[in-house]
């Protein structure tokens, strides 16, 4: 009996414990958070394109202020700031909303539990380096520098390279100077025309480079870009680009975004497998150098640059042409000299302002008799190639001064080739001639040095 009332009393315990928690959850209430603070405010380069980078800002808690500093020049009359804020918490106005920061602008950060925390925000334009400054920043940014400049000098027009006008820097020749380095504030130089930066050691140009909109001529030949600089697209009074000699692998479609005004465009000795077709935009360009890449093929839009009197493509590995190259009717200059072409367009015939030919040292095993149509023409070479005969047409070339048919497969020669009176040079080594017609060996009389193997006669 007595267990028997120890059990009851117990049960009786655990049922009194159960009802005072049911009792106490009933009467209690949700804590509600009362964190309200801005703990991170950045404008990003993402969101907003005035800016090359991001702008961070500095929070100040205790007098419940923000801080941000912006690069000269820079307009913050419609930004976008990105905002963290406590957990749980809210803010008005809202993140990634546009603000005139020319205005003032408070925040305010509601907690969960409603209570309220305002932050002002204070901005600050910085003022505009002059264009010594940023030639002295430039300067120490390349320790290994060999400028000879004497940064104690106030005659900043004693500095070897630099050119002024009117109290701004408008041409650098800084070539072979054993630079590294371009510091962002290099874009505050605007009134920058010319910039020659060739042979050093550059891998890459800040976004700021984009500023520079006077500039007209730009060499980086021989430096170490590993990519080509999108950033160039922003240089819209470029005239001359020369990016020869690096490490680009690939060009992006944006180059159809260069400046209207570009005539000069080299990426010769880089690592290019192809060429975008927005190449095809460029309306203006006139010279244009591939050379020394690993291009396997032309894009058609090519033939849309009927401005173009040279075209450098030696060095590749193109294995046709587009029949659109015949469209370039400008073209004076065509370099096509070790390739892997196995044939010529007839649209070649087409190019009636051609003077000079490069197509040495391919595997092209016939000549187009559109090639008579060339009466511009005053040097073709052909030697080195697997041409087994020469078309008639040849001889309709009037102003031809020299040709090389050197190193071949030929086998004979046309007779019409003795009507080139102005030809001055003709080289049929190492073929597969016996004979000459005698109307091309007659032509030796009147000047013209026909260079052929010994064992071959004139009939």
């Amino acid at each position: 009996m007595k267990i028997k009332k120890i059990a009851k009393n117990c049960i009786l315990c655990i049922l009194l414990i159960l009802s005072s928690c049911d009792s106490d959850d009933n009467n209690s209430t949700t804590i509600l958070s009362s964190d309200n603070f801005i703990t991170e405010f950045v404008f990003t380069a993402i969101l907003n394109d005035e800016l090359s980078q991001d702008v961070i800002a500095s929070i100040d808690q205790e007098n419940q202020t923000i801080s941000a500093t912006f690069p000269a020049n820079t307009s913050i009359n419609s930004l976008k700031p990105s905002i963290t804020i406590s957990n749980l918490a809210s803010v008005d106005p809202e993140s990634e909303l546009s603000i005139d920061l020319n205005s003032n602008i408070t925040y305010t950060v509601t907690a969960e539990n409603s209570s309220k925390r305002i932050y002002t925000l204070e901005t600050t334009v910085l003022e505009p380096l002059t264009d010594r400054e940023i030639l002295e920043i430039f300067y120490n940014a390349n320790p290994n520098n060999t400028l000879d400049w004497d940064l104690s000098s106030n005659n900043m027009s004693n500095w070897t390279g630099v050119t002024i006008v009117n109290d701004r820097v408008t041409e650098l020749d800084l070539h072979f100077k054993n630079i590294e380095n371009i510091p962002s504030e290099f874009g505050g130089l605007t009134a920058l025309e010319k910039l020659f930066i060739y042979f050093n050691q550059i891998n890459n140009l800040p976004d700021t480079f984009g500023n520079l909109t006077k500039l007209k001529v730009l060499n980086i030949d021989d430096n170490n870009l590993g990519n080509y600089p999108e950033i160039l697209e922003n240089l819209t009074s470029l005239e001359a680009l020369s990016l020869g000699n690096n490490q680009i692998s690939s060009l992006p479609t944006s180059i159809g975004n260069l400046s209207d005004e570009l005539i000069m465009f080299n990426v010769s000795q880089n690592n290019l497998t192809n060429i975008p077709s927005e190449i095809g935009n460029l309306t203006n360009l006139a010279n244009i150098n591939f050379a020394f890449n690993n291009i396997s093929d032309l894009p058609p839009e090519i033939g849309n640059l009927n401005q173009v009197w040279k075209l450098d493509l030696s060095d590749n590995n193109l294995v046709q042409l587009p029949t659109e190259i015949g469209n370039m009717t400008s073209l004076e200059q065509l370099h096509l000299e070790y390739n892997q072409l196995t044939s010529l367009p007839e649209t070649i015939g087409n190019l009636s302002n051609l003077e000079v030919t490069y197509f040495n040292n391919n595997q092209i095993n016939s000549i187009p008799a559109s090639v008579g149509s060339l009466n511009s023409l005053i040097i073709l070479r052909l030697d080195s190639n697997l041409i087994t005969s020469i078309h008639p047409n040849i001889g309709l070339l009037q102003n031809i001064i020299s040709i090389n048919l050197s190193d071949n497969q030929i086998s004979s020669i046309p007779s019409e080739m003795g009507s080139l009176n102005t030809l001055q040079s003709l080289n049929l080594m190492n073929n597969n001639l016996t004979t000459i017609p005698q109307e091309v060996c007659d032509l030796e009389l009147t000047g013209t040095s026909i260079q052929k193997d010994d064992n071959v006669n004139c009939l």
